[in-house]
């Protein structure tokens, strides 16, 4: 069931604070949530808005693991993208900053983006580290220092 509309509100939009709002409430004291434990709360506003990314040590640019449709609408991606095939040479060199700042700093990051090419306006950015997942034997693999799974949420401003 998606998280109900009592937002915290933080930057004052409605799709960035309805992430935030969810990540805050499920975060815990030692570490950021797992994507597996917040995914169902996050209202589907905000599902079309993001973009889940990994960052690996080394790994230029992040690797895209899912998009959602308005999130790819807004930054001239296609519908299914993933990988590190960005289709404008200059997206993975403002994306990729901001994904290895979230995942160093395991705390959320506001920040503008660039929209589509053509499009004449900033979008607003706001991400999220995510905690590793456990793999099928019950084991976490820690994440290096500046590694990790990060969801960034864009809206127009």
């Amino acid at each position: 069931m998606p998280h109900s509309a009592r937002y915290n509100w933080r930057t004052g939009h409605p799709v960035l604070d309805g992430l935030l709002s969810v990540w805050q409430e499920y975060r815990l004291q030692t570490r950021p949530p797992r994507w597996s434990e917040i995914r169902d709360q996050i209202a589907p506003e905000v599902h079309a808005s993001l973009v889940m990314l990994e960052n690996q040590r080394g790994m230029r640019p992040p690797v895209c693991i899912r998009i959602g449709p308005t999130a790819a609408q807004l930054l001239g991606l296609p519908p299914n993208f993933t990988g590190t095939a960005w289709t404008d040479a200059d997206r993975p060199h403002r994306i990729a900053p901001l994904t290895r700042s979230i995942a160093r700093g395991k705390l959320p990051i506001r920040q503008c983006l660039s929209a589509a090419p053509g499009c004449p306006t900033l979008l607003q950015a706001i991400g999220v580290p995510f905690a590793p997942e456990p793999d099928g034997n019950g084991e976490v693999r820690e994440w290096g220092v500046d590694e990790g799974t990060v969801v960034i949420v864009v809206a127009l401003e």
